[in-house]
């Protein structure tokens, strides 16, 4: 199963029932094992800042490339998303240079990406 929720309050409180969901030991049989641990995966909306003309070295860096196929399997919650936030879908790239981040065991669903308001100097409020 798997249960979807927002959480809310003081970070170190949060951090303090997600730590102790994670320490949890649940009856389950499975290849000789009595119990399984309790798997608690954060679902985190981010807004990612950068200047415009480093577009795609971020798309390549954060997305790794372009959408992942599976994105399919969200394409109505990520349109709604995409609509309330004001944003257009994330274009496919063929930049190859990424910056050095650590990927590992990260899934990266884009919503959407959108312009930065300008400053009157004439340089994106960032």
């Amino acid at each position: 199963m798997h249960l979807y929720c927002i959480s809310r309050g003081i970070k170190q409180d949060v951090d303090r029932f997600i730590k102790e969901l994670e320490c949890q030991y649940l009856p389950f049989k499975y290849r000789g094992f009595d119990f399984i641990q309790m798997s608690v995966r954060p679902v985190q909306l981010w807004e990612m800042v950068f200047p415009k003309e480093l577009k795609d070295l971020m798309i390549n860096t954060i997305i790794r490339g372009n959408p992942p196929e599976h994105e399919t399997m969200f394409k109505y919650p990520l349109a709604v998303l995409r609509k309330l936030l004001n944003a257009k879908k994330v274009e496919d790239t063929t930049h190859k240079k990424r910056l050095a981040v650590y990927h590992e065991n990260v899934q990266v669903l884009p919503i959407g990406i959108r312009e930065d308001v300008m400053h009157e100097e004439g340089h994106e409020m960032l």
